[in-house]
């Protein structure tokens, strides 16, 4: 009985969308591309075409452009049935002319080092010890600002000290929090 709903169902559905059910079963299951990128070489290419013309105005970029499209005609044409065949609907020149124009002119040609990252600076266990015990046992309902001021003052730390600031900070928050669920 239950399967008999399910194609009455389906049947339905099917008549309301316009296809069958068995046609549904033919279609490929893929995920749609939502970026078509192009080939390492047309990127090389107009990349070059790019840096070279850089710094020309709109009009003679567009006229070099024409100039670069016609020389390169094979080339565009490989692309344009590579990209077709991935599902690409929009125009191709015109893709290429923005991509060209609007974003490898303004890319620079040097390669940033990555950044250094910061070695991490560990705390004393006995200064974390003291300062969970001092947290649970008297700051717990102080705010943190004013439980930091009287921890300094009760273990002779510098209050001006940032970095035992934010610890005491992060680890009353994290205390308070725990404690609260």
């Amino acid at each position: 009985m239950n399967t008999e709903i399910i194609n009455i169902v389906n049947d339905i559905i099917s008549v309301i969308e316009g296809t069958s059910v068995s046609e549904k079963a033919t279609v490929k299951e893929e995920a749609d591309t939502f970026r078509h990128k192009f080939s390492p070489d047309i990127i090389d290419e107009l990349f070059r075409f790019a840096k070279i013309h850089q710094y020309e105005d709109r009009d003679t970029f567009k006229e070099s452009w024409a100039d670069w499209v016609a020389d390169s005609e094979e080339m565009i044409l490989q692309e344009t049935e590579r990209l077709r065949d991935n599902n690409y609907n929009g125009d191709i020149l015109v893709k290429m002319f923005k991509s060209t124009k609007y974003y490898f002119c303004h890319k620079s040609m040097t390669t940033k080092p990555p950044a250094t990252r910061k070695t991490y600076d560990g705390s004393d266990r006995e200064l974390l010890d003291s300062m969970d015990t001092y947290i649970l046992t008297v700051a717990y309902k102080l705010p943190p600002k004013l439980g930091f001021i009287q921890f300094c003052e009760m273990y002779a730390k510098n209050v001006g000290d940032a970095k035992v600031k934010k610890m005491f900070k992060n680890r009353h928050f994290r205390i308070v929090r725990e404690h609260a669920k």
